[in-house]
């Protein structure tokens, strides 16, 4: 026969209506604990879940020159905001501005 279930070894009663008490009472507390912050601050939450979420970090990936295996330079970074200034500078429009980017970093890729 199994050791709480003989008559001579009951549960004592009073602790074991304790601990459902207890057990009921941290059950309520959590679920009252989501309900306000589910219902009552539900607002709140989504305006920094909404900022937490749009965030614009730039990261500036400098890049060096690419060179053959003779150390001569296939590819090279020029800045095209140099470029924009010097078009902008001239009084070109959009598409003239990005002809002109362009251009302007092809003449000075050959200099070097």
């Amino acid at each position: 026969m199994s050791y709480w279930l003989g008559n001579e070894h009951k549960l004592p009663q009073g602790r074991l209506t304790f601990a459902s008490y207890v057990i009921v009472c941290l059950t309520l507390l959590l679920l009252s604990g989501f309900w306000k912050f589910q219902i009552l601050e539900s607002e709140y939450y989504a305006q920094l879940a909404e900022r937490n979420r749009i965030r614009s970090i730039p990261i500036i990936a400098p890049r060096g020159q690419m060179l053959d295996r003779e150390g001569r330079v296939l590819v090279d970074n020029w800045k095209l905001e140099d470029a924009l200034k010097e078009a902008e500078k001239m009084g070109l429009s959009n598409a003239k501005t990005k002809e002109f980017a362009l251009d302007y970093i092809a003449r000075h890729a050959k200099k070097q």
